[in-house]
């Protein structure tokens, strides 16, 4: 089965160049779809190199697609010359801001918005034709960001508010919002915002089910958050889990179909209308 997979860490977590052409190999043999790759930079060096270095990892690989989390690293005095490297290096998408408090807004567990600076990179962000995701700001950067962006609104990892409060989830307003801007919600696998207790397999299944229900099957997509947390569903750890994730969603009643646009159709043509909007078709590392 194919799968486009919004949010997988490994880039940055496998800390090897062995480690990670290990992780590579075994994606070319065994998984079928594509992968937005995140570097994840809060605690990074040199950000930029790393990314940088990165990106050389992936190169010629039409599977991995880059992507940004974090642009903490970017300053009135470097932000230009940072944003065409991004471009060039064929990033997809950029989070702005993780979970603290940077120089351009706000995250989840911090109070404020998008700054002026902010304001300036998000529009410089997109015209370079590259996507800004919403995965990890706070409620009022969400709004701040709203109001300006000139794209559909990406959210490539998060949950439902709506079945457990948490800051990191969305509530129904930011999701009608996306649905609004024919944009995307993408749900995570990750057990702390899911519930307070245990979580199974059976749990996402039925998130899934939830938002089908009350939102349709046209915005949503998966965004496992693979290899950037360690509470992960029991029975759902990496992408051979999907084959039994698939017969779950068949027991509450959803169609092949439907399944095939969460898994796979969905974000594929999200990342084919966004690159057409953009008039710039993102190149793959070089």
């Amino acid at each position: 089965m194919k799968i486009f997979d919004c949010h997988n860490d490994f880039l940055t977590e496998l800390k090897t160049p062995l480690a990670q052409k290990a992780y590579i190999k075994h994606l070319k043999k065994y998984f079928s779809g594509k992968i937005l790759s995140i570097v994840w930079t809060t605690k990074l060096k040199e950000p930029i190199e790393q990314i940088k270095k990165f990106c050389n990892e992936i190169k010629n690989n039409k599977k991995l697609i880059l992507s940004i989390e974090d642009l903490h690293f970017l300053t009135p005095k470097n932000y230009i010359k940072n944003i065409k490297t991004l471009k060039k290096l064929g990033t997809f998408s950029c989070g702005i801001v993780w979970n603290n408090k940077n120089r351009l807004g706000s995250g989840a567990f911090s109070r404020g918005g998008l700054t002026p600076f902010g304001i300036e990179v998000v529009k410089s962000l997109e015209k370079k034709g590259i996507l800004i995701d919403t995965a990890h700001m706070n409620r009022q950067t969400f709004w701040d960001f709203a109001k300006i962006t000139t794209l559909p609104l990406f959210c490539s990892h998060t949950n439902l508010a709506e079945l457990h409060e948490h800051k990191r989830n969305l509530n129904e307003t930011q999701i009608q919002k996306i649905i609004l801007s024919k944009g995307l919600f993408c749900l995570s696998f990750v057990g702390d915002f899911i519930s307070n207790k245990k979580t199974s397999i059976e749990d996402v299944a039925r998130q899934i089910a939830y938002f089908l229900k009350k939102y349709g099957v046209k915005n949503l997509a998966i965004g496992s958050d693979f290899f950037g947390s360690t509470n992960l569903p029991e029975g759902l750890a990496s992408y051979a889990d999907f084959a039994m994730l698939k017969l779950k969603l068949k027991k509450l009643g959803i169609k092949n179909r439907t399944i095939n646009k969460i898994f796979y159709k969905n974000m594929d043509h999200f990342y084919h209308k966004i690159k057409k909007i953009t008039k710039k078709t993102p190149k793959q590392c070089f």
